[in-house]
């Protein structure tokens, strides 16, 4: 939503399904530019696009090897997924089948890692598009994980003046053709260098981050944060995480819910990402006095769940306003 535009903001992006192309037309006043300028905003887009999808596949093999989706990680990343939408179950079962969900995760991995090579190459472009529709079809399917803007985005592979309706009749012919922006380059350059320093740093911020890369190899057996509530009346509450997941995304906030967890089994707890946690239910929930959050260790197996630990690892009280 921030990387495209900055890319179009300087490209001839106007001249055809705009109302500047239509009142230029209208004036004979058509300005034609190399193709340069229409092709480098392509290029750099796609270029960001693809490293969207890269980082994921890269930290899934550098992590974990052939182990990401050559065990029964994947069927367990869907159990783990499910277990966070509350029970929610695909329309076909593909857990059942460790052949379909171990080819699943490898079909993922390729396209990830191949998918601006495929791209970038006219003559194997199409294939590369067609693997990312089925890559956002699978999830959204199985994972019921569907990036809109990023499939949104997929309008920049079609070639529109190839549709027989939306074709020019005439070519605009001037004897000077304006070149791209230099801007563009610069800026499409800036948002490629980066994207790769976020990705191999694997960091996440605003407004450049590496997408959730689902590089963990996740068991039957998961840890959760769990969120207790005390009011003023001293009744306890168990918080329901969709506030989190709201703030976040679901997607975002899984990997942020790993990290802590991660971080806490290495004594190093993020006690001021805790406290912004307790801050969101405290404006979600007027009446709390205190949040306690802990790591409870559960089974994700649709068929067999049981709750078999649970850790108190942070604790804060809210500082109540007195009344007015």
């Amino acid at each position: 939503m921030i990387w495209i535009p900055a890319i179009l903001i300087f490209s001839p992006c106007a001249d055809r399904f705009s109302l500047d192309a239509y009142f230029r037309k209208r004036k004979n006043s058509v300005v034609q530019y190399s193709n340069q300028a229409y092709t480098l905003p392509f290029l750099m887009i796609w270029a960001v696009i693809g490293l969207i999808y890269f980082f994921p596949g890269f930290w899934k093999m550098w992590s974990n090897g052939m182990d990401w989706f050559m065990t029964d990680n994947v069927r367990n990343q869907m159990y783990q997924k499910w277990f966070a939408l509350g029970d929610w179950r695909p329309f076909f079962r593909l857990d059942h089948y460790p052949i379909l969900y171990n080819a699943g995760g490898l079909f993922t991995v390729i396209f990830e890692l191949f998918f601006i090579p495929l791209l970038l190459n006219k003559s194997t472009r199409k294939i590369g598009i067609l693997m990312g529709l089925i890559f956002h079809l699978g999830t959204y399917l199985f994972l019921n994980i569907f990036f809109v803007v990023l499939v949104i985005a997929y309008f920049s592979f079609v070639n529109w003046h190839k549709i027989p309706f939306l074709r020019e009749d005439k070519e605009p012919h001037s004897s000077t053709l304006k070149i791209a922006s230099p801007k563009v380059k610069w800026i499409g350059i800036g948002l490629i260098c980066m994207c790769i320093i976020f990705g191999f740093g694997k960091w996440n911020s605003w407004p450049f981050s590496v997408y959730p890369t689902f590089d963990t190899l996740v068991e039957e057996e998961s840890r959760h944060l769990i969120y207790d509530g005390i009011s003023t009346s001293e009744k306890r509450v168990e918080l329901p995480n969709e506030v989190l997941k709201q703030e976040y995304s679901s997607e975002r906030y899984g990997q942020i819910e790993y990290t802590l967890i991660e971080s806490q089994r290495k004594n190093s707890l993020d006690t001021l990402l805790m406290d912004h946690f307790v801050t969101i239910y405290s404006r979600k929930f007027a009446d709390l006095q205190a949040v306690e959050i802990f790591v409870e260790k559960q089974s994700i197996l649709p068929e067999n769940k049981a709750r078999l630990d649970k850790q108190l690892i942070y604790s804060k009280k809210i500082t109540l306003l007195p009344a007015r």
